[in-house]
């Protein structure tokens, strides 16, 4: 059984709590990363140890360091954080976290990066191979420049990037307020015409970061993670809705307009939210899809769980918390 020591980073977050389980089911020992005020929700397992320190904290982080085979950084300020909050997480503790992980000797550091570090595509046909970037969010342009920092490390220690598209599944706080729109009398469609939103399980996401140690690739190496499927958000709520039962009604409304309301349904945009005012108006760019073709053939990973069985999941999941 391999017993090596990894440190996730955000490791009381959403996808963050699953690679915990994920690593723990592939033998690794896992080692919690969390802030004092981090709720320890879904990290209440003998198996996890947990340590306590900021993503700043460079002695607390030396210590934490040491002893350990690799790094998995998941802690992140998402869409709808202020601009000098996603510069100063994003980029300078990613700086700040490398640099202690090369001087604790740390062999190999997978970074959650974004779709979002890449320009979305122009037609139906999705992105195989990460290439010339041009982000549209400024969290998108914060996941790129933290690519870009990590480049320098590449020698010292295998640094693999893995971009993930939109994540959904059990424990997440944020797209819950999603499946209740879709459960309300009319659900609001983004635009005139279809827009492609590709996703994926949490569970596979979290195996994809788990997968990427053990992975024999160049240092650098950049992949998307996703489930594959061109969804649309029709498809997309359509299913939501199905898995709770009901026929979806919706309305198309103008991405302007949209946007004015997700900003209400989500949050002030200093929220840390996967929606928000200011990124929904990036849906005017229609294509997002992406392949993880590449993550398949080089990561020895596939998704297992497509988003009509995901979602029926989910929504169970939410329904025995009490929060659908």
């Amino acid at each position: 059984m391999n017993r090596d020591k990894v440190l996730v980073t955000g490791a009381s977050g959403f996808l963050g709590s699953h690679i915990c389980d994920a690593l723990h089911e592939a033998g690794y020992e896992a080692h919690a990363l969390v802030r004092k005020t981090s709720s320890r929700d879904w990290l209440r397992h003998d198996w996890i140890n947990i340590h306590t320190a900021e993503l700043d904290d460079v002695k607390g982080l030396s210590e934490i360091l040491k002893g350990k085979y690799a790094v998995i950084h998941a802690a992140a300020a998402l869409h709808g954080a202020a601009d000098e909050v996603l510069e100063y997480v994003n980029v300078t503790c990613t700086k700040l976290m490398a640099e202690q992980a090369v001087k604790a000797g740390i062999r190999k550091f997978v970074f959650i990066s974004s779709n979002a570090a890449t320009e979305p595509g122009s037609s139906i046909y999705p992105k195989k191979e990460p290439g010339e970037d041009n982000p549209v969010s400024p969290y998108g342009m914060t996941k790129k420049r933290a690519e870009e920092v990590l480049s320098r490390y590449h020698k010292k220690m295998k640094v693999v990037n893995l971009r993930y598209v939109v994540i959904y599944g059990p424990r997440d706080k944020h797209l819950v307020r999603l499946f209740k729109l879709v459960a309300s009398p009319v659900t609001p469609i983004l635009g005139k015409y279809p827009i492609y939103m590709p996703s994926v399980y949490v569970k596979d996401g979290a195996r994809a970061a788990v997968s990427a140690l053990s992975a024999n690739v160049p240092s650098g190496s950049t992949y998307y993670i996703s489930d594959g499927m061109p969804y649309t958000f029709e498809t997309l709520y359509d299913m939501i809705a199905s898995a709770i039962g009901i026929k979806l009604r919706f309305i198309r409304i103008p991405i302007g307009l949209a946007a004015f309301f997700m900003g209400l349904v989500f949050g002030s945009k200093k929220t840390d939210v996967a929606f928000t005012a200011k990124n929904i108006r990036d849906f005017r760019n229609r294509f997002r899809l992406i392949s993880p073709e590449k993550a398949i053939r080089e990561l020895d990973w596939k998704p297992e769980v497509m988003a009509w069985d995901g979602f029926r999941e989910t929504v169970q999941w939410y329904r025995d918390q009490g929060w659908l």
